[in-house]
Protein backbone atom coordinates (compact mmCIF):
# COMPACT_ATOMS: atom_id res chain seq x y z
CA UNK A 1 0.00 0.00 0.00
CA UNK A 2 2.84 2.38 0.81
CA UNK A 3 4.46 1.92 -2.59
CA UNK A 4 1.12 2.61 -4.31
CA UNK A 5 0.66 5.73 -2.17
CA UNK A 6 4.15 6.92 -3.09
CA UNK A 7 3.48 6.32 -6.79
CA UNK A 8 0.13 8.14 -6.59
CA UNK A 9 1.17 11.07 -4.37
CA UNK A 10 4.97 11.26 -4.63
CA UNK A 11 5.46 10.41 -0.95
CA UNK A 12 4.84 7.62 1.52
CA UNK A 13 2.02 8.10 4.03
CA UNK A 14 3.07 9.14 7.53
CA UNK A 15 0.09 7.52 9.27
CA UNK A 16 -2.49 4.83 8.63
CA UNK A 17 -5.09 7.59 8.63
CA UNK A 18 -3.36 9.04 5.54
CA UNK A 19 -2.70 5.63 4.00
CA UNK A 20 -6.14 4.18 4.48
CA UNK A 21 -7.54 1.07 6.08
CA UNK A 22 -6.95 -2.26 4.30
CA UNK A 23 -9.95 -4.50 3.70
CA UNK A 24 -10.87 -6.37 6.88
CA UNK A 25 -8.83 -4.11 9.17
CA UNK A 26 -9.98 -1.57 11.76
CA UNK A 27 -8.45 1.82 12.43
CA UNK A 28 -8.75 3.64 15.75
CA UNK A 29 -6.56 6.62 16.68
CA UNK A 30 -4.08 5.60 13.96
CA UNK A 31 -3.70 2.10 15.45
CA UNK A 32 -4.58 -0.54 12.90
CA UNK A 33 -5.83 -3.94 14.02
CA UNK A 34 -6.36 -7.05 11.97
CA UNK A 35 -7.89 -10.22 13.40
CA UNK A 36 -7.29 -8.91 16.92
CA UNK A 37 -3.85 -10.47 17.57
CA UNK A 38 -1.61 -7.52 16.68
CA UNK A 39 -1.86 -3.75 16.52
CA UNK A 40 0.08 -1.87 13.87
CA UNK A 41 1.22 1.71 13.60
CA UNK A 42 3.50 3.77 11.42
CA UNK A 43 6.38 5.23 13.44
CA UNK A 44 9.83 6.84 13.02
CA UNK A 45 8.67 8.92 10.08
CA UNK A 46 11.43 10.92 8.35
CA UNK A 47 10.23 13.84 6.24
CA UNK A 48 12.04 16.16 3.89
CA UNK A 49 11.84 19.93 4.38
CA UNK A 50 8.66 20.03 2.28
CA UNK A 51 6.93 17.45 4.47
CA UNK A 52 7.19 14.49 2.09
CA UNK A 53 7.76 11.18 3.89
CA UNK A 54 11.11 9.68 2.89
CA UNK A 55 11.35 6.84 5.42
CA UNK A 56 9.09 5.15 7.96
CA UNK A 57 8.77 1.99 10.04
CA UNK A 58 5.71 -0.11 10.74
CA UNK A 59 5.48 -1.54 14.22
CA UNK A 60 3.49 -4.70 15.03
CA UNK A 61 2.87 -5.40 18.72
CA UNK A 62 0.78 -8.21 20.19
CA UNK A 63 -2.55 -7.11 21.66
CA UNK A 64 -1.76 -9.50 24.52
CA UNK A 65 1.65 -10.95 25.07
CA UNK A 66 0.65 -14.61 25.19
CA UNK A 67 1.04 -17.96 23.51
CA UNK A 68 0.89 -17.58 19.74
CA UNK A 69 1.76 -13.87 19.80
CA UNK A 70 5.03 -13.55 21.67
CA UNK A 71 6.97 -11.40 19.27
CA UNK A 72 7.00 -7.74 18.42
CA UNK A 73 8.08 -6.70 14.93
CA UNK A 74 9.47 -3.59 13.26
CA UNK A 75 9.51 -3.31 9.48
CA UNK A 76 11.68 -0.64 7.92
CA UNK A 77 10.51 1.12 4.74
CA UNK A 78 13.02 -0.97 2.75
CA UNK A 79 11.32 -4.20 3.87
CA UNK A 80 13.79 -5.31 6.56
CA UNK A 81 11.84 -6.89 9.44
CA UNK A 82 13.30 -6.91 12.96
CA UNK A 83 11.81 -8.88 15.85
CA UNK A 84 12.06 -9.48 19.56
CA UNK A 85 10.59 -12.14 21.82
CA UNK A 86 10.83 -9.79 24.80
CA UNK A 87 7.61 -7.99 25.79
CA UNK A 88 8.64 -4.59 24.35
CA UNK A 89 8.80 -2.68 21.09
CA UNK A 90 11.15 -4.15 18.47
CA UNK A 91 13.99 -1.88 17.35
CA UNK A 92 16.40 -1.76 14.42
CA UNK A 93 19.05 -3.12 16.79
CA UNK A 94 17.06 -6.37 17.18
CA UNK A 95 17.76 -9.38 14.93
CA UNK A 96 16.18 -9.32 11.50
CA UNK A 97 14.42 -12.00 9.55
CA UNK A 98 16.49 -13.43 6.73
CA UNK A 99 14.58 -13.51 3.48
CA UNK A 100 15.37 -15.61 0.43
CA UNK A 101 16.68 -13.70 -2.54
Amino acid sequence: MQENDKNDHGSYAGTFTELGTPLGARLKFDLLTWNGQYRFRIIQVVRDRNGAVLEYCIEARPMTYARGSRRSYLMEYNGTIHFTSVNRHATIEDPFIQTKA
